[in-house]
């Protein structure tokens, strides 16, 4: 499976979410393949600034079109490709689809793409479907089903509705089951995530809204105490009354 991102470059330089893709894309690129997902990130402006080099480094496969220089060129393959002979600022302008690749195999070297036109995007997307249809994986708007849509704050209403009025602080972990039970959909790949994992990504979730995770004292089933990363009740509905506020104002 892959996860492909074009044009990364405008959404790592969000100024509210930039940030948080940042550190999500490159957890991703981290332990994704570990369960077959590749990472794949594409941008014509592959400075720091655009694509930081944390992300850049997590990609053992690099592709460069024609760069303009061969310090692009480097940036783009990784450091040290240009004293290995690989140069993207030497193919020609008439060289259309062609391009440097370096870390699919042993070798690296110039590959040629082809394009795909609208006929041939047709037939692709037939295929697929038909594929998908065979495994049974179909779903959504393709398969004619009525998605009801999501404010992109759900969160905050469903974490308040898994909460008991007497928790003052819950562990992430917990907080991550209960949404998947209320609604699997949603959150039902996250609670597949491991402890630590869990954790992280109910932060990145609440991060937009100021809802930062703390070290919670809790007691595992087992009944033993123990200090995890979890949130605290009063945040949650802090969020909630001002985004409230800023829907009355509106």
């Amino acid at each position: 499976m892959r996860c492909p991102a074009d044009e990364v470059q405008e959404y790592l330089t969000h100024p509210i979410h930039g940030k948080t893709i940042l550190e999500l894309l490159v957890y991703l690129a981290r332990v994704a393949p570990a369960v077959g997902v590749s990472v794949m990130n594409s941008t014509q402006k592959p400075d720091d600034t655009a694509c930081p080099s944390v992300l850049r480094d997590q990609h053992q496969a690099r592709f460069s079109l024609r760069a303009g220089s061969w310090q692009v060129s480097d940036v783009v393959l990784g450091a040290g490709s240009y004293s290995e002979g690989l140069d993207a600022s030497r193919l020609l302008k008439s060289h259309k689809g062609v391009g440097l690749l370096k870390g699919m195999t042993d070798e690296s070297g110039i590959v040629r793409t082809y394009l795909a036109d609208g006929r041939d995007a047709d037939a692709i997307l037939v295929r697929a479907r038909a594929l998908r249809e065979d495994e049974g994986t179909l779903s959504g708007d393709a398969a004619g089903q009525v998605i009801s849509s999501r404010g992109a704050d759900a969160i905050l209403d469903d974490i308040g509705a898994v909460l008991g009025r007497k928790e003052d602080k819950v562990w992430s972990e917990t907080v991550v089951d209960r949404l998947a039970q209320l609604n699997p959909d949603a959150y039902g790949a996250w609670a597949e995530l491991e402890g630590r994992a869990k954790a992280d990504q109910l932060a990145a979730a609440l991060k937009s809204y100021g809802i930062k995770t703390e070290q919670v004292w809790g007691k595992t089933d087992a009944g033993k105490g123990a200090n995890r990363r979890g949130i605290d009740r009063q945040h949650i509905i802090e969020a909630i009354s001002q985004r409230d506020k800023k829907r009355a104002a509106k």
